[in-house]
């Protein structure tokens, strides 16, 4: 296999994983949207990892390729931080007060340090793949095409419209008759922060296209992913939506020089958004904008929530209780009365990615997750700046716009396998490079043979991962039978 062409395959591989996994779920399975999303992505990350073991040929040149990466790395380099990240994940799981729920998850999340493994892996084995605009069009198509329908899906369940048998319903918790469409992503929480992720990527595509017939339709498409936003009454949601779309159209009415335009497009869309707190549309968000109040409602729930966190936080600061584990503590918690008449569920996850962060991997873990944020946006920024092509830019600006988005809707919720995957996409789009078209690592290496404990090494990680992730999807539908 020639360069080009397994370059071309893991172009092709992240352009289905971005649209299909947000898209696939099963029906016949007992978990039906979640787990089923991460067995598909670790699967599909196994195949990639091995692929580039058969690429690089022998163990030598393997040795090599590490030793001249560890040569070149510098200290505030993304690539050594996510290392030091996964260090941390790995040291929390190892003295985690759980270590098997740290490893591979809860049953209905498996998001344990496996999966985030997995996320890191997708990280360095994607990096350098996209060096041309058109290939992040492309991208974009996908995303649109895909996002369409399952925004399509979710506008007819609001409706009554379910295709699904035996399908859950998430409903208003002030009134049950208000349903919340989950369309393909199992809960309108995380259909609204993908919603909020994909937006820019979608104004992107459409400041790209130059065709009349694309400029009237994809506007369209743009309100039936409103309407879908609005329909899931994610207020988290509603404002990572607003923050990625104005964070989009301020760049870019910078870098088009037409700050006018543009602004009446920002303020109509603030306009748009800020209605939806209102509860203008009516269909629930009317219902769902009161209880937004610190004395009561979900508001109350979360603050309290919030506070147990912190102080189990103080308790152990530096290395955590380990990867989904919140779940122990907050057995512990004594829940207030009017808490207990709002919301008596358990909860698995302090709804705070901070939060979240501290518990699972200490401070220390918190710490290096904020530096590889702060780094990939400093990156962002200065190739904003720097770079040559006018659509170069615009790449950085709509991955930075998804960012945003993303940081916003997880100060209310917690992370999904889609919006991570959405996180790993947008890293790999602001280290791209558009005025080189060599990849930056592995393109020396075309051994004219291939080792045999390569091979050996590249089987192992195939036969574990089906083993692991297609087992688990079929006693997932044996679950289900038995149910």
């Amino acid at each position: 296999m020639n360069y080009g062409i397994r370059k071309k395959i893991l172009y092709l591989t992240i352009l289905g994983m971005a649209g299909a996994i947000p898209f696939v779920f099963n029906p016949f399975g007992f978990f039906r949207y979640e787990v089923e999303k991460i067995y598909l992505f670790r699967l599909i990350v196994s195949l990639m990892f091995a692929g580039w073991l058969v690429w690089m040929g022998s163990l030598k040149n393997i040795r090599t390729w590490l030793w001249q990466w560890a040569s070149e790395v510098k200290f505030f380099d993304v690539e050594l931080w996510q290392i030091f990240l996964l260090a941390a994940y790995g040291l929390a799981t190892t003295l985690s007060i759980s270590p098997a729920d740290s490893f591979w998850g809860l049953p209905d999340r498996e998001f344990g340090l496996i999966t985030v493994a997995g996320l890191i892996l997708f990280f360095w084995l994607g990096r350098g793949i996209f060096n041309r605009v058109r290939q992040v069009e492309s991208l974009c198509l996908v995303i649109l095409i895909f996002s369409s329908l399952i925004s399509l899906y979710a506008v007819l369940q609001k409706f009554g419209l379910e295709f699904i048998s035996d399908a859950r319903i998430v409903t208003l918790g002030t009134d049950k008759t208000v349903i919340r469409p989950l369309a393909t992503l199992g809960h309108p929480n995380y259909l609204g922060a993908y919603l909020a992720m994909v937006f820019p990527f979608i104004l992107f595509y459409y400041a790209r296209v130059k065709k009349k017939w694309l400029k009237i339709i994809i506007p369209l498409i743009m309100i039936v992913h409103l309407a879908a936003l609005y329909f899931t009454l994610n207020r988290g949601g509603w404002l990572a939506g607003m923050a990625g779309i104005l964070c989009f159209l301020i760049f870019y009415s910078i870098k088009i020089k037409q700050p006018k335009r543009v602004a009446v497009l920002s303020i109509a869309m603030l306009v748009v958004i800020a209605m939806f707190f209102t509860g203008f549309f009516g269909f629930g968000g009317d219902k769902r904008t009161k209880d937004l109040t610190i004395e009561g409602g979900s508001m109350y729930v979360r603050i309290q929530e919030y506070k147990y966190a912190l102080t189990k936080i103080i308790e152990k600061p530096l290395l955590g209780y380990g990867p989904e584990t919140y779940m122990y503590l907050a057995m512990n918690r004594e829940y207030t009365e009017k808490e207990l008449q709002i919301d008596d569920r358990l909860s698995d996850r302090v709804h705070n990615i901070f939060l979240d962060m501290a518990i699972n991997i200490g401070l220390i873990g918190l710490i290096i997750f904020i530096g590889i944020f702060i780094k990939m946006f400093s990156t962002a920024w200065k190739k904003i700046q720097s770079e040559v092509q006018g659509s170069g830019r615009l790449v950085y600006i709509a991955a930075g716009s998804s960012l945003i988005a993303y940081l916003v809707e997880v100060q209310f919720h917690f992370d999904t396998i889609v919006t991570s995957i959405f996180v790993a996409v947008n890293f790999i789009l602001i280290y791209a490079n558009f005025s080189k078209n060599k990849l930056k690592d592995a393109d020396d290496f075309q051994p004219a043979k291939i080792s045999l404990p390569v091979w050996c090494l590249a089987a192992i990680v195939l036969i574990i991962s089906i083993y692991l992730n297609i087992g688990a999807m079929i006693w997932n539908v044996i679950g289900y039978k038995w149910r």
